[in-house]
């Protein structure tokens, strides 16, 4: 009796499908979730690996932090990009996808013009953008080597009372109108800031990467703040520039919560856990 029923075609048919169902749950089930991401060892060090080639050197600890979140910001967004069909008929490669899905959901975004206290506070909240800051004129002479430190301060307290001789006056690099954060850029914040609060004219010990130097203010120039109706045009087009890239960085955090983001590192970074890549959500940017 079951050898009859199991010759019948619908019979057939109906095993047929049975057996298709389970060898298809197999595959699907065995596929990764593509919601889940994960960074092994491996992957890690491909990331390094691409960083040294672009750099001629191996990252550090901080940027492997950083390019390791990197890289998962930008996972998230490529595959978003594969589920939402952004690659039907279309063979582009990770970043263009990537690009992709940016400028869909930068399409997206609608800002509604501020009103003008709201603008008006914007503006003295990020005055110090349009603020001119105080400039200096400065000049500096390399002194010695990084264990000079004793010689540089000698020699500025002979020059207190003595011009440079013509030895150390060939040596002299003069910088005109520098703002402070582009002489801490030269001399370190520490350095820098000895240097500007010192009196002009006196030669004050400073170091640099390369060294120990004396430099000297010259001349100092004042700033000037910034008039909100003189520059309303500009202010409105940053405003408008900002608010759109948080509006962007939220939807990409909304993305970003939809995926399961593990590290799994033999050997993780010191201060890296399993939790550190809750980062990709709290600081997807809208930049590339």
């Amino acid at each position: 009796m079951h050898l009859y029923l199991i010759k019948q075609p619908l019979i057939q048919f109906l095993l047929l499908g049975i057996v298709v169902f389970f060898l298809d749950r197999l595959v699907v089930g065995s596929q990764d979730d593509p919601r889940q991401i994960q960074i092994d060892d491996s992957k890690y060090a491909e990331i390094a690996g691409i960083y040294e080639d672009n750099q001629g050197r191996s990252p550090s600890e901080q940027e492997m932090a950083d390019l390791t979140v990197k890289w998962a910001q930008n996972e998230v967004l490529y595959r978003e990009a594969r589920l939402m069909g952004l690659d039907k008929g279309d063979e582009m490669i990770r970043q263009r996808l990537i690009l992709k899905l940016r400028n869909v959901l930068f399409n997206r975004v609608v800002v509604s013009p501020p009103t003008e206290q709201k603008l008006l506070a914007w503006f003295e909240k990020n005055r110090a953008v349009y603020d001119q800051p105080d400039v200096y004129d400065f000049e500096q002479f390399k002194v010695g080597d990084l264990e000079a430190s004793a010689q540089a301060t000698e020699l500025a307290a002979v020059l207190a009372n003595n011009p440079p001789s013509s030895e150390w006056q060939s040596e002299i690099r003069r910088y005109q109108k520098r703002p402070a954060n582009n002489i801490e850029l030269l001399l370190g914040k520490a350095d820098a800031s000895a240097l500007i609060n010192s009196p002009d004219g006196q030669w004050v010990p400073v170091q640099s990467p390369v060294g120990w130097h004396l430099a000297r203010i010259t001349a100092r120039y004042p700033g000037k703040p910034a008039d909100f109706d003189q520059i309303r045009s500009k202010v409105g087009e940053d405003w408008k520039a900002q608010t759109m890239q948080a509006e962007l960085a939220e939807a990409l955090r909304g993305i970003a919560a939809r995926y399961d983001i593990r590290i799994e590192l033999s050997t993780p970074p010191e201060g890296w856990d399993s939790q550190k890549i809750e980062a990709v959500r709290l600081t997807m940017e809208s930049s590339e």
